[in-house]
């Protein structure tokens, strides 16, 4: 698997660093999450793995889901 470089921390060393997240800055992570597992199941492609050390939080506060076990159905 090669992905791009994310210069960032994942979510779960974010919060257990800086604690919760503003509701804001949570709502922010989670339809972008949502936007791209739709788009994934859309083309049949399904996440077997996602947690919060699985989604890495750029320096501008994007998240992006870091390699997975993926299914086809």
């Amino acid at each position: 698997v090669i992905m791009e470089y994310v210069n960032g921390i994942n979510l779960e060393s974010l919060i257990l660093e800086n604690g919760p997240r503003p509701l804001r800055e949570t709502k922010h992570i989670l339809l972008r999450i949502c936007d791209a597992l739709y788009y994934l199941h859309k083309r049949k492609i399904f996440n077997a793995d996602l947690r919060a050390t699985r989604v890495l939080i750029d320096d501008e506060g994007e998240p992006m889901i870091s390699p997975f076990i993926v299914f086809r159905t």
